[in-house]
């Protein structure tokens, strides 16, 4: 299940959106957090799912919550350990580390902790980018119409500015 937060110009949020969706093989329309019930994450099922949540971030923040404020709206929804076996916090820096172990903490990092502390939600994995997350974003006329259509999703890191792949890039956040 893919949820975001909106704070930006449709058809682009639409189009990265569309390529998470296609990296995760997830079914169904990505929902904006402020449509979610208060059960919308909620429930069982035998194959869990994966939560994917969409935003802008920074080491600090996501769309501008900080770690307790965002894991207590998703509880808030719902969230559970029943349900769901990983959350992947897709948003720049979130998970940002250092080779040189500069940066000790990060959001990932403070919003795993509070998954781990309650018994509804421990177990559940969560995962973040080691850098910036990326979209490369093309934009084509066709038929008179502007399409936009994200080409490639990356992260890059920001001390060596090497370049990963989703696969390589997302990283389990470790305590």
């Amino acid at each position: 299940m893919i949820i975001f937060y909106g704070e930006e110009d449709g058809a682009i949020r639409g189009a990265k959106l569309d390529a998470l969706k296609a990296y995760f093989k997830q079914e169904g329309n990505a929902v904006a957090m402020n449509m979610l019930k208060n059960d919308s994450l909620s429930g069982s099922k035998s194959e869990k799912e994966y939560l994917i949540v969409n935003a802008h971030g920074n080491i600090a923040s996501f769309s501008g919550r900080d770690a307790e404020q965002l894991y207590n709206e998703l509880r808030n929804k719902g969230l559970t350990n029943k349900r769901f076996s990983r959350i992947y916090l897709m948003a720049c820096n979130v998970g940002e580390q250092a080779q040189d172990n500069s940066i000790i903490n990060n959001f990932a990092k403070e919003f795993n902790q509070q998954v781990l502390m309650n018994n509804e939600t421990a177990g559940i994995g969560v995962y973040a980018p080691r850098g910036t997350l990326t979209y490369s974003i093309s934009n084509t006329l066709m038929n008179g119409e502007n399409v936009v259509k994200v080409t490639r999703v990356y992260i890059v890191d920001n001390m060596d500015h090497a370049e990963y792949t989703l696969d390589t890039g997302l990283l389990k956040v470790m305590l």
